[in-house]
């Protein structure tokens, strides 16, 4: 009887296990046998030999450990649900403006009076006394010999201080006459500075040898130019 039921168990340990074999995953190791134990030394049963229930829990727990590996290494990198990837931030190219071509800037040369060619100066008949003029002063201006010029017009040193609009008569062919000085009262500096009550009149009979028109053409002055208080002005 002792036959018949041994090759009973083994029928029956061989159907557990190709029924084990047919549902494990080709990935999965089988259950190691210990080294020293051998097939013809196991008497069945045997009490640490684990059962078909127990061989099934341990194929389960590998198959799930192995599944969350699989799982594990195809989700690496892979963004889970809910959180994204950001995209490449793509650089849109900016436009970097043309350089705006600056105009160069314009130098505006300061206006300077530019002297014009001294207005001849043509001896008149008669001349009429402008404010700030005496009557020497217009011998000088036109080089008159003042002997004859004083006799001509019934005037001496004393009265030649004659009111505005005095009509004087210039006399003709006659030069300065060197017993009363230099025909200039003052020297010329190379400038002169206008000073208050100034005006071409009275710097021409400060000077006495140059007339107003004179002093104008040299500065560049225009008609009915009104003089300013430390103007500097070029005396001819």
């Amino acid at each position: 009887m002792k036959l018949p039921r041994t090759i009973f168990l083994l029928m029956t340990l061989m159907l557990v296990t190709s029924s084990m074999g047919c549902d494990r995953i080709a990935s999965i190791a089988p259950v190691a046998v210990p080294a020293t134990a051998t097939t013809a030394g196991i008497n069945f049963p045997v009490s640490s030999q684990p059962d078909a229930t127990e061989i099934a829990n341990l194929v389960n727990t590998q198959v799930s450990d192995i599944a969350k590996e699989i799982d594990a290494k195809d989700g690496a990198g892979t963004p889970t649900e809910g959180s994204s990837t950001p995209a490449a931030t793509t650089v849109a190219a900016t436009a970097t403006p043309a350089a705006t071509a600056t105009p160069a800037a314009t130098n505006v040369p300061t206006q300077t009076p530019v002297p014009a060619s001294p207005t001849p100066v043509t001896l008149p008949a008669t001349y009429t006394l402008q404010k700030g003029e005496w009557a020497i002063c217009i011998a000088r201006r036109y080089n008159l010999n003042l002997d004859n010029f004083f006799a001509m017009n019934h005037i001496n040193m004393q009265t030649n201080n004659l009111p505005v609009g005095y009509v004087l008569s210039l006399p003709g062919g006659t030069s300065w006459n060197s017993a009363y000085g230099p025909r200039y009262w003052h020297l010329h500096p190379a400038t002169y500075q206008v000073r208050p009550g100034d005006t071409l009149n009275t710097i021409a009979c400060f000077f006495g040898d140059v007339s107003p028109q004179a002093i104008k053409d040299a500065n560049g002055l225009p008609d009915n130019y009104t003089l300013g208080v430390g103007q500097n002005l070029s005396i001819p």
